[in-house]
């Protein structure tokens, strides 16, 4: 299991890896089996919730406001 967190704008673009558990902080693939699944999960949602509070916005005031027609799927 591995994830990234991706912020992405005009002129801007920001990537995180993201650690599933202490053992993991590099942020690789980490091993996981279906004892330990559930809680992986509900550490990678938690940690997404913290940088949507504090990163995203961190991005957002010192890129500025992104442009309507900008549509990071493309």
């Amino acid at each position: 299991m591995r994830g990234s967190f991706n912020v992405k704008g005009v002129g801007v673009s920001a990537r995180l890896q993201l650690p599933v558990s202490k053992r993991a902080l590099d942020g690789m693939q980490y091993r996981i089996d279906a004892e330990h699944w559930q809680k992986q999960a509900e550490n990678l949602a938690a940690i997404v919730a913290a940088l949507d509070r504090t990163f995203v916005p961190a991005i957002e005031a010192a890129a500025g406001p992104t442009l309507e027609w900008f549509t990071p799927e493309r």
